[in-house]
């Protein structure tokens, strides 16, 4: 294999970073305007022309089957419902974001699986780490002012937001980098290993600071699986879990995780974890779930589901408007589910091939998909950034660090 990158690598890293730039740095965005088609236009139309053969993959596929179904529907006078958007929006455009939401992001994956060079990995992980640092030390100071700086007047239009700061789609998916930051901690060795122990930190207090609760559970989630986790040693493993789980059993029968929470309050003050806390003190101390904000998002989940189940095939017309997944199924049924959720199995079924010798990884892998889905299920929205992690970002540097494992 040449050292060198070619030509038309260069041009698919180049277009690429282009459009990871204006998903993962939010200056960029802020101060150019450009809408999200824009940049998705020129990634999808210039690596169509660069690799035709890399563009037809099993995931674009389905995704073309996705898009469709949603026209058909428009075509028939049927509502669709695309989470994260004003539904005043006319469908087709609501149709077109959606598209631009995804298809850049699979058309990335293919060109990078059809190449399969270790490099192209390497570049759009690495790289796209450098990036959220960058953004991070971009906005740190502001952060570190206040605990809700980056959620203060997120959903107020009528407020203008300082440029450069994070969407709500993207403080969600910054959580999907602790599990990949974990195993880089795990691999290296000496002082690479210190310099991405800083990176975990760093990371880790951001997902803090956006005051995201669903993200604060996923980070611990994350972080205890690598700490458990070992493939070589699955008794070990069992082992481990099995004293975590009695461990915290007595912490909580002994009011352990009631005062951890009471003392999470004063450094989440005035936030939206704060009100959680606070009902999630309350539930514990009566034994039940209770509370605004913990039975909210269970009655949204419900309308969608009830909606599903009036019409599973083509899904009704009412949604709750707080879940990806069960919205999809309540308002546009198993006719538009089905191939949207073959899109992101084929994408991992994909990855997991190429992982298919590293028996460790392998199971990060999927174990990431997994959280990624978490936010798909409990939020309504996971948009553009959210996918670039879960398709592009996270399995770039799962299958670097393979690499470097073959390497040692």
């Amino acid at each position: 294999m040449s050292s060198r990158l070619s030509g038309k690598d260069k041009a698919f890293v180049a277009i690429s970073f282009f459009f990871i730039i204006y998903s993962i740095f939010p200056l960029f965005a802020n101060v150019t305007g450009i809408p999200v088609f824009i940049p998705a236009l020129v990634v999808v139309g210039t690596l169509l022309l660069l690799f035709p053969k890399a563009f037809m993959g099993i995931s674009t596929k389905w995704f073309i089957a996705y898009i469709g179904v949603l026209i058909l529907y428009i075509i028939l006078g049927k509502p669709i419902f695309i989470n994260g958007l004003n539904q005043s929006l006319p469908p087709l455009y609501r149709i077109i974001i959606e598209a631009a939401w995804i298809l850049p992001n699979i058309t990335i994956m293919n060109v990078l699986l059809y190449k399969n060079d270790v490099r192209l990995f390497r570049v759009i992980g690495y790289g796209s780490i450098g990036l959220l640092v960058a953004s991070f030390l971009y906005i740190l100071p502001k952060v570190m002012e206040s605990a809700n700086y980056l959620r203060d007047d997120l959903g107020d239009i009528d407020v203008i937001r300082p440029v450069g700061l994070p969407g709500y789609d993207l403080m969600h998916a910054y959580t999907l980098m602790i599990l990949p930051l974990c195993l880089l901690v795990k691999h290296r060795t000496g002082r690479n290993r210190y310099w991405y122990l800083a990176l975990l930190l760093l990371f880790a207090y951001m997902v803090t600071r956006t005051a995201v609760t669903t993200s604060l559970v996923v980070m611990s989630v994350a972080v205890l699986f690598v700490f458990l986790f070992d493939v070589n040693r699955q008794r070990r493993t069992l082992l481990r879990l099995g004293i975590v789980l009695l461990f915290g059993y007595v912490l909580y029968k002994y009011g352990f995780f009631l005062m951890f929470a009471d003392g999470l309050m004063p450094y989440f003050e005035d936030t939206a974890v704060s009100f959680k806390l606070q009902d999630l003190h309350t539930s514990m101390t009566r034994g039940q779930i209770t509370g605004e904000t913990l039975t909210g998002r269970m009655d949204y989940h419900e309308i969608s589901k009830d909606a599903f189940w009036e019409n599973p095939i083509i899904g009704s017309d009412r949604v709750g408007g707080h879940s990806k997944i069960l919205d999809i199924l309540g308002s546009m049924g198993l006719l538009s589910f089905i191939p949207y959720f073959m899109i992101l199995y084929s994408s991992l079924k994909r990855y997991a091939f190429r992982l298919k010798k590293d028996v460790e990884l392998k199971p990060y892998l999927y174990f990431s998909f997994l959280l990624a889905c978490v936010y798909l299920y409990t939020k309504g929205i996971f948009g553009n950034p959210g996918y670039l992690f879960m398709l592009v970002i996270v399995p770039s540097i799962l299958i670097s660090i393979n690499s470097l494992n073959k390497k040692k």
